[in-house]
């Protein structure tokens, strides 16, 4: 759990600011609050991951468990194909995935690369990727 709470560090970490070239309609689908249903690191699933995520604009919170352990900032493209994402997290880290909703809006697919550069093709993690794959579904009001 330690080592995976390490890497969601990646993913949000310090305060970022929001990026004036994102469209406000671009970061509406993501608003509000998001559990963490499913996590794969390297091609195997992490197990009794208690991380959830709120989004208010393009400001990111994380908790884990009761405990909010940081915030940080995304900016996401929806004009390409498969949508991208940035993650700025701390001392300006920053590492580029992708994303993608299932379930009419109820689902958020993210998959990234710890600690890469290099933006993923598609929404899967194996042993030699380091690719991280989060599904999170959306905490109704």
């Amino acid at each position: 759990m330690t080592r995976f709470a390490l890497l969601v560090g990646l993913f949000l970490a310090l305060p970022g600011s929001v990026r004036a070239e994102d469209k406000k309609d671009e970061l509406t689908p993501f608003q509000g609050t998001w559990k963490v249903a499913k996590a794969e690191l390297n091609g195997k699933a992490v197990e009794g991951i208690k991380l959830q995520f709120t989004f208010s604009g393009a400001k990111a919170d994380y908790i884990e468990g009761e405990d909010k352990k940081g915030t940080g900032s995304i900016k996401v493209t929806d004009s390409k194909d498969p949508k991208e994402i940035d993650l700025f997290a701390e001392k300006g880290e920053k590492s580029v995935g992708i994303y993608k909703f299932e379930d009419d809006g109820k689902k958020l697919v993210i998959c990234f690369v710890k600690g890469g550069d290099k933006r993923p093709k598609g929404f899967k993690s194996d042993d030699q990727s380091n690719a991280i794959v989060l599904t999170l579904e959306k905490v109704k009001k």
